[in-house]
This record gives C-alpha cells, structure tokens and sequence, in this order.
C-alpha cells in the first residue's frame, strides 16, 4: 500500500496566515482563538488541513487550517482506526 502525501496548500498571499503569520504561532490563548475564527473562510483550509495532517512533524505548532495540535492528534487518530476498520 502507498501512502500519499498532501501537498503544501498553494498560495496567494491574501490568507490570514499570510498577514499576521505570529498570531498563528503564538502562546496567547486569545490569539490562537483569533486565528482559529481567521482560517473559517479561508480559501486553502481544506488543502491546509490536509498537509498538517498529513505532515505531524512540520505542523506540531500553531493553528493550521483552525485546528489546534490536539485537534490534529484526535483527527489522525480518528482516521487511522477508520482507515483500519475498512480494510
């Protein structure tokens, strides 16, 4: 079985991500909050989404695509066990 990768989201520049790159990555309760509300409209969340998830090691800090790492962790469990139910 081959696994596959996502790839970085391509961007334009006018994500949220993009404007105030710190808010995304910092410590403060509050700004992790506002960034999670920033990625809702996104256009690249779905893309965005798929790379951290796919990439852990890349995407252990900050907010991607509105998730907070502990939200990334549940989904890729989430996803495994669906994954080892199909099979």
């Amino acid at each position: 079985m081959t696994t596959r990768l996502a790839p970085y989201p391509t961007l334009t520049g006018s994500e949220p991500c993009r404007k105030d790159p710190e808010l995304f990555f910092s410590d403060n309760n509050r700004d992790r909050i506002e960034a999670q509300l920033l990625c809702t409209p996104c256009p690249v969340r779905e893309q965005c989404l798929a790379w951290a998830l796919d990439h852990p090691a890349m995407s252990e800090f900050g907010v991607w695509a509105g998730t907070s790492r502990s939200e990334r962790t549940r989904l890729r469990r989430e996803f495994r066990t669906a994954a080892k139910e199909s099979a």
